[in-house]
């Protein structure tokens, strides 16, 4: 059973942010800036400012800013989109939002979280190092005196937060059984008494 558990997670794998949706709400985003700075300059009669050239400067800067921040927001997704979210490796997990690997071993539980925002939430052993979150992952979260490690996220591409969690589930579950199989061969004298025993009865 442990072998069989062991191999549903023997190779690594890369998930990727979900990041797509966002981008197209921010050049939409972008664009109603854009055409309602337009809007204001050159139909500011007909919207009651006038010849008021403050206004419409004003209008227009504030609206100029707001397209440019979406699409540079915009650009900043699209470049990320190309570097892996998360690698789940049979060993640890390893995640662009942290300093160095969480191996599965050091992690009690865990849950996925989909509701107002997507996130995956470690519980860490007490004995287990906890790792530092690179200081640009603003959704991602370490509570060091919790042991709990909140990585944030858009989505996963390609796959829903239920999904998501039961490959996050069967990499947890190998690692511990492979931990089981490794102690078994180090004491196999152990094993062979206790089927001794349990066959006496």
């Amino acid at each position: 059973m442990l072998e069989k558990v062991v191999a549903g997670a023997s190779q690594e794998t890369v998930v990727y942010d979900n990041v797509k949706p966002m981008i197209w709400t921010m050049v939409i985003v972008a664009m109603i800036f854009a055409g309602f700075g337009l809007t204001v300059v050159f139909l500011s009669g007909q919207l009651g400012l006038g010849y008021d050239e403050f206004a419409q400067s004003l209008i227009a800067a504030i609206t100029a800013f707001g397209a440019v921040t979406s699409l540079l927001y915009a650009a900043f997704l699209y470049r990320s989109a190309a570097r892996p979210l998360m690698v789940l490796t049979p060993d640890a997990l390893l995640a662009s939002r942290l300093d160095k690997p969480v191996a599965w071993t050091d992690v009690a539980g865990y849950a996925v979280y989909a509701s107002s925002r997507f996130a995956l939430r470690l519980w860490l052993n007490q004995d287990a190092p906890v790792p530092k979150k690179h200081w640009r992952a603003i959704y991602s979260k370490i509570d060091r005196r919790q042991r709990i490690i909140t990585l944030g996220a858009l989505g996963i591409k390609g796959m829903k937060a239920a999904d998501f969690s039961a490959l996050v589930g069967r990499y947890h579950e190998a690692a511990y059984a492979r931990q089981e199989l490794a102690a078994a061969m180090l004491h196999p004298s152990r094993d062979a008494s206790a089927d001794e025993t349990a066959g006496k009865y």
